[in-house]
């Protein structure tokens, strides 16, 4: 993960972030200077910032570049990117420059409530070094490396994916087509038999 000079971090946020996949599309100019755009896809969304998933441009800290959600558009300047061969490759982390536009449509809350402390999830141990490090979820995750086929409930279409870990609670599947959240599927997964 690369930082900009002001090292944004989750605890120097001035806001709490709203996990929600939403389509978006960003565009702009690459850190060779040509014009793209692309179709990508939010993983957590503010007011004043976006974290986005699937992005594969080249971009340097401080570029400004646009996103837009249906014909609402806004300036976003880039904090930080993941980089290629890393978990966070394809991430990329902006600061909104224009919050009035808030083409998220979020709400101010009154209270900002730690959503993990409310639903009494407990983080654990982790990594192989000591101390404490943050794990936010509530069920190990197994890595693994399977194909999966994912179809939407009431589609024809099949979409072919990779299954990259798993745990109790669900999977995670590798895929450039955002699903809408809440929306049902039909999973197979393909592996081979050990023999």
């Amino acid at each position: 993960m690369v930082f900009s000079d002001d090292k944004l971090t989750a605890t120097s946020r001035k806001e709490a972030r709203i996990s929600a996949i939403v389509p978006v599309r960003i565009y702009g100019m690459d850190a060779n200077g040509k014009p793209f755009g692309a179709n990508v896809a939010t993983l957590n969304i503010s007011r004043n910032g976006v974290l986005l998933s699937n992005v594969d441009v080249a971009l340097n800290s401080g570029d400004v570049v646009g996103i837009q959600k249906g014909i609402a558009k806004a300036k976003y300047r880039v904090k930080w990117f993941g980089q290629k061969g890393t978990p966070t490759q394809g991430q990329v982390g902006l600061e909104c420059m224009e919050p009035a536009r808030n083409i998220f449509a979020i709400e101010e809350p009154a209270v900002v409530i730690d959503a993990n402390e409310q639903a009494g999830v407990k983080r654990r141990r982790g990594g192989s070094g000591g101390g404490e490090k943050n794990e936010r979820r509530a069920a190990a995750r197994y890595k693994c490396d399977m194909g999966v086929q994912v179809r939407m409930e009431g589609s024809e279409m099949n979409l072919w994916s990779r299954c990259t870990d798993v745990s109790d609670g669900g999977c995670y599947v590798e895929s450039r087509s955002p699903i809408k959240v809440g929306s049902k599927l039909n999973v197979t997964f393909l592996f081979s038999p050990i023999t």
